[in-house]
């Protein structure tokens, strides 16, 4: 038996002792061909510890029977084809709360319950206070990353339980710091690379400016803003964006754009110690 179905059955109690008799249906390995499409429909590579499980099973399906015959069949650990395709075709359309678009493109989701109710995923870099390799939590109501456990391979050890049945691990806690290193690193790091040759070089390089300005005041702020501080900062670089809306005589600001400007402002707020959310960014024109 490979250590990553080990570990999973570690957590399992005796199969006598299950409720509703569970069983659990392991994928065969993953093909390198099934890795490689998952990671470009991603659009990069997935962790190693990630690799590794998918390479010794790809999803596990977890059956249970229930009185009068009835059974249900339902994916437990993911596979390729659901990480890929699945989960991003549900955050698509599902309605519901959500991270921003660029805290989730940082965690790549490996197991789930109730329908995509409640996702957890290994955070691929460092996303919202999260250190890369850790497992974090997607409840549909919450719309936020909550911390689970430090590694993929304790998550799997622990199982799937409930969050009341066992304190989740915590990051540290303490009052909001801004991230100033991975601040200097973002504001050497183009926003909008994916306009050129749709919009005037000029236009991109002002927007450019609102954001590495913004980054720059955020900077300036030090390590421990207070919210006000950092929304007034936000607030402004949201007027500069409004202001640039019609600097050509016509709106040019679409669903596309608006996404990218809100990715660029939603990871600059949370590298300044806060949880960024679209109530941040309610309050623009475009």
């Amino acid at each position: 038996m490979g250590k990553w179905r080990t570990l999973f059955e570690s957590s399992l109690p005796p199969a006598e002792q299950r409720e509703h008799r569970e069983e659990y249906e392991f994928g065969p390995p993953a093909t390198a061909e099934q890795i490689v499409a998952a990671e470009r429909a991603l659009g990069g590579q997935l962790p190693a510890d990630v690799r590794e499980m998918l390479s010794e099973f790809n999803g596990v399906w977890r059956r249970t029977h229930f009185d009068g015959g009835r059974r249900y069949r339902e994916i437990h650990y993911l596979d390729t084809q659901h990480m890929s395709v699945d989960v991003p075709s549900y955050f698509a359309s599902c309605g519901n709360p959500l991270p921003p678009r660029y805290a989730l493109r940082r965690v790549v989701f490996v197991a789930q319950s109730n329908g995509y109710g409640d996702l957890w995923g290994v955070c691929v870099a460092d996303v919202v206070r999260h250190k890369a390799g850790a497992v974090v939590r997607l409840d549909h109501e919450v719309g936020r990353l909550e911390a689970w456990e430090p590694t993929l391979a304790e998550f799997v050890r622990a199982g799937l339980r409930d969050r009341g049945s066992r304190p989740a691990f915590a990051p540290t806690e303490g009052k909001p710091t801004a991230d100033l290193p991975g601040l200097r690193e973002r504001r050497d790091r183009p926003s909008f690379a994916g306009w050129e040759g749709t919009h005037p070089p000029d236009l991109v390089a002002q927007a450019e400016t609102a954001i590495t300005g913004l980054i720059d005041r955020l900077i300036a702020l030090g390590p421990t803003p207070s919210e006000q501080q950092v929304r007034a900062e936000i607030d402004g670089c949201i007027r500069a964006f409004d202001d640039l809306q019609w600097s050509r005589g016509a709106s040019w600001i679409d669903a596309r754009e608006q996404a990218d400007i809100c990715d660029a402002l939603h990871e600059a707020i949370d590298l300044s110690g806060f949880e960024a959310s679209d109530e941040w960014t309610s309050g623009r024109d475009w």
